[in-house]
């Protein structure tokens, strides 16, 4: 697990290097806006103004979270295809162990590396047509239930 930078407990809104050092490294490791503000001793908005203020620093936030994105795809292709060690029990004692995969996770990685081939094709055409009253009401219904499926 990735070691957290120290928080700065002053109370001033003021971007230092030493605060950016912190934003973006809590990015790096969480992914989360929220936790590297509160791990740099500011409020959420600051941390905005900051991003909105400083072209060069929210690109850099952009690039931390994308680290942090590469690490879960990473994590996500580790537990679909090596796997996860469990403990197996029985009648309360641990009597060895067994690796599970994870197909979920595998699906996603194999839809978002190969969409062509893996998403899910749901196409619908819709041809130019003038309607009015009931007729307009009837093919919303049609639309309504094809989405339904």
């Amino acid at each position: 697990m990735t070691k957290l930078p120290r928080v700065i407990k002053d109370t001033g809104n003021i971007p230092t290097p030493a605060r950016y050092d912190i934003v973006l490294d809590v990015l790096r490791a969480t992914g989360q806006f929220n936790s590297a503000a509160d791990r740099a001793g500011i409020p959420i908005s600051a941390l905005k103004r900051w991003r909105e203020n400083d072209t060069s620093f929210d690109a850099r936030c952009e690039q931390a979270r994308e680290a942090y994105a590469d690490t879960l795809e990473r994590e996500a292709d580790r537990r679909a295809v090596q796997g996860v060690e469990r403990e197996v029990f029985h009648r309360g004692e641990i009597i060895g162990t067994k690796v599970e995969y994870s197909d979920p996770l595998l699906m996603f990685r194999l839809k978002a590396l190969r969409p062509g081939v893996y998403r899910e094709n749901n196409k619908i055409e819709i041809n130019s047509v003038n309607v009015t009253g009931e007729t307009s009401v009837s093919i919303i219904a049609d639309i309504d239930a094809i989405f339904k499926k």
